[in-house]
């Protein structure tokens, strides 16, 4: 950090000069330094904490308590009692869900993720394993049509996942399909514009095949209304819920 640190608080001087006054942080360790700046800025809490419990958060932001957001792991988009629980808990503190962001539930690189290809970890060959069906059905996106189901529980703040990959969004035509879906439905919407024009999973769907006809075999949103805090402890075991509309699709 020595080597570094006059160019880190350059930078800070920079973003409170040109009035920026929040920041996103990933880790305990920036959060601390730039606590110690003179500057005040209000921080972000990443979802790149990885933080599964409401205490992670409690002495996150008992320690930090300039943190007015928290953008929570997207493993937890369909604990609903999670969610539900951490709004009681933090009434004031923004909570953002990620809707689009295709990793599979349990992916073991979501800490160590980059925004490059550099060494990362294979999650292509692992789709190739066990299809890109099945891959789409295990990850944890949220559908446009379960946005009232979070807006019911106080969360009201969504954001997208840049495509082809993290930081490097050269298309806003997933985003378009997206919203298109929230604000007029699924009627004009195609399974190929759901699937490869709104998740990008790149797979081959005649234009004639309408996205309602596939949504009856999608996992349903009060699946995890119910059981949505069990999904850590039995997935893959006592519970296959999420792939079992697999063959239908296909």
């Amino acid at each position: 950090f020595d080597d570094y640190k006059d160019g880190f608080y350059r930078l800070l001087d920079f973003l409170h000069n040109i009035r920026v006054d929040n920041i996103k942080v990933a880790n305990t360790q920036i959060a601390s330094l730039i606590n110690s700046s003179r500057y005040h800025f209000n921080l972000s809490a990443s979802t790149s904490f990885e933080f599964h419990n409401i205490s992670q958060y409690e002495n996150l932001i008992t320690t930090y308590p300039q943190i007015k957001s928290m953008n929570t792991s997207i493993d937890d988009n369909r604990n609903l009692l999670y969610l539900k629980n951490l709004r009681r808990r933090f009434p004031d503190t923004d909570i953002e869900l990620m809707v689009n962001e295709r990793c599979i539930h349990g992916c073991p690189a979501r800490i160590s993720h980059t925004s490059t290809f550099f060494a990362c970890w294979d999650c292509w060959g692992l789709r190739a394993k066990i299809g890109a069906i099945k891959y789409f059905l295990k990850s944890n996106v949220i559908y446009p049509w379960w946005l009232p189901y979070y807006q019911a529980i106080g969360i009201n703040t969504f954001k997208f996942f840049s495509l082809p990959m993290r930081a490097n969004m050269d298309s806003v035509g997933f985003m378009d399909n997206y919203l298109h879906c929230v604000e007029l439905g699924i009627d004009n919407i195609t399974a190929n514009d759901f699937f490869n024009y709104m998740y990008g999973i790149g797979i081959n769907i005649k234009n004639n095949v309408k996205l309602s006809e596939i949504i009856p075999h999608l996992p349903k949103i009060e699946h995890f209304i119910q059981n949505g805090n069990k999904c850590a402890n039995i997935c893959g075991l006592d519970c296959n819920y999420c792939t079992k509309g697999v063959k239908e699709i296909e």
